[in-house]
């Protein structure tokens, strides 16, 4: 049977019985009326190179696209990369989530990552629907855990536990709030005395092969934290003991 797409493009489509090219042709008529025509070859691209594609075109930071490839690689790609977009079913993606067996909170990021990449290929016409929005599909639980602080006695016995030189980084993370990437990124600049405060300015990232590069805080946001007199006494005495050294990184 011949028809025409919403483009005027003749296609050619065979079929075994009359009745199903009819019925074909009114189908293909009503979704160009309605504007959810989907071309017949539409979605026949492999998952793992259409979600190779979509991964190129994010504006990711390199190390969250770095993230998203290797969670791909390993978890999502051995049960989905050899399937066409078109073959996959909620059942499938069901499927996939019964394969992995680790924490809640990474489920759901890879999770995320797949439905992101099945919405794309919604909008890209390549798909009706996106799979993980089926409601068979039991999507890993959003689970808020409380933080608990560490008791001041848990505190100072890791601070106590580690050699003289490292002490300090205990001592920020406890005192200022910073992240370990940010204790590590912490230079004597950001560090005003006199004001009492110091300024987070950037953290030490580590991509895969341990490669460590400079970066902004979380969300790309600096911030200015009061600098308690307890921590700014032993931040001088640290630096007395152990001078400033120069560190270059990317």
């Amino acid at each position: 049977m011949n028809y025409r797409d919403p483009e005027g493009r003749q296609r050619r489509k065979t079929f075994r019985r009359k009745a199903e090219a009819v019925a074909f042709r009114n189908t293909v008529e009503a979704d160009k009326l309605r504007g959810t025509y989907l071309d017949v070859d539409a979605g026949r691209i492999s998952f793992r190179a259409y979600a190779e594609e979509w991964l190129d075109s994010r504006t990711f930071s390199p190390l969250t696209y770095e993230a998203t490839e290797l969670r791909l690689r390993l978890h999502v790609f051995p049960t989905l990369g050899h399937l066409e977009l078109r073959q996959i079913k909620p059942s499938t993606i069901q499927k996939l989530l019964r394969s992995m067996e680790m924490a809640e909170t990474y489920r759901r990021v890879i999770f995320s990552n797949v439905s992101a990449i099945f919405s794309a290929a919604v909008d890209d016409d390549m798909i009706a629907k996106n799979p993980c929005k089926a409601s068979s599909v039991t999507r890993p639980a959003t689970s808020r855990r409380k933080v608990v602080p560490w008791p001041s006695e848990w505190v100072s016995s890791m601070h106590d536990a580690l050699p003289p030189q490292y002490r300090i980084a205990v001592t920020l993370g406890s005192g200022l709030g910073l992240r370990q990437g940010e204790v590590f990124g912490l230079a004597v600049e950001d560090i005003d005395f006199l004001r009492g405060v110091v300024e987070v300015r950037r953290q030490v990232k580590v991509f895969g092969g341990n490669r460590l590069v400079f970066g902004l805080p979380k969300g790309d946001k600096t911030r200015t934290v009061p600098l308690p007199e307890s921590v700014a006494t032993e931040l001088s005495s640290h630096l007395a003991t152990y001078p400033r050294r120069s560190v270059t990184l990317p």
